[in-house]
């Protein structure tokens, strides 16, 4: 009834999910674990296609292409667990398997959504990646003064990051409000 939160609050809602989260947690280490399975004789596959392949450039095309597959595979596996964990504080699901399967098929149904949300945040992860970099190249770290810059840097930098990853939460969360109905 009241508006904001309290500590309490806090501490009560991380331990009734913790149980939760962490089934749909395993759920998504164990598909992660298929994809990693299923991927290598797909890898040795198109490892062997690549050496027999005429040209230098379909050979860095066939394996950069099976990288980009894996790596897009397990954005999937994410983005469903992702959404699933939304699933289970949202509707308060009791089942980590049928968040997870009601997680899929709505990742399905709003693919280009849903992968949109992991472009943007990409991005801008990228763009502060860069950020970083080129500050702390230019920064020369000499004395206490220094170090407390650095620190300041390295700091913002943690926190630049917990922002996009509770940015892209939000965005899952304000997704599934949306379409979800």
């Amino acid at each position: 009834p009241r508006g904001g939160w309290t500590a309490r609050g806090l501490v009560h809602g991380s331990g009734f999910y913790l149980g939760r989260m962490l089934r749909v947690s395993l759920l998504a280490l164990a598909a992660s674990g298929l994809v990693f399975a299923l991927n290598a004789p797909f890898a040795r596959r198109v490892d062997d296609l690549a050496r027999e392949a005429v040209s230098g450039r379909t050979a860095l095309a066939l394996v950069l292409g099976r990288h980009a597959l894996l790596l897009l595979a397990l954005v999937f596996v994410h983005m469903v667990s992702s959404h699933a964990k939304v699933l289970v504080v949202r509707e308060e699901r009791l089942s980590a398997v049928l968040a997870c399967l009601s997680s899929l098929g709505f990742c399905a149904r709003n693919l280009f959504a849903a992968l949109g949300q992991y472009v943007v945040v990409g991005a801008a992860g990228a763009a502060l990646l860069v950020v970083f970099g080129a500050l702390d190249a230019r920064l020369a770290v000499v004395g206490w003064r220094s170090q407390l810059v650095a620190l300041a840097l390295f700091q913002a930098f943690v926190a630049a990051r917990i922002a996009l990853r509770l940015g892209l939460l939000a965005s899952q969360l304000e997704l599934q409000a949306s379409r979800g109905r």
